[in-house]
């Protein structure tokens, strides 16, 4: 609304940026789903900005992975932040 990304924009895209890397450090099989995500939106974007997103794993156990992501504007400006916990499901559990 009004020409800005909505916050709610920002839970979809951390929880898949942080889905994504959580599936990247499986093994074949194994799966993860997310149990809690937090996220703040530090500023506002306009609708036409160019926004890039990357998750990472900050450590991952047995059964429970911890992650963040971050959304960045025009000259690596943060514009939010997450972070997640994720079920991990072992093929062999």
């Amino acid at each position: 609304p009004l020409g800005t990304v909505h916050g709610g924009v920002y839970g979809v895209i951390h929880d898949a940026a942080m889905n994504f890397a959580a599936s990247s450090a499986l093994e074949r099989g194994d799966r993860a789903a997310t149990l809690d995500v937090a996220y703040q939106t530090i500023r506002p974007s306009s609708s036409d900005d160019t926004l890039r997103v990357r998750g990472e794993v900050v450590r991952l156990s047995t059964s429970v992975a911890y992650l963040e992501s971050t959304v960045l504007g025009a000259d690596d400006v943060v514009i939010s932040r997450a972070t997640a916990t994720f079920f991990v499901r072992r093929r062999d559990a």
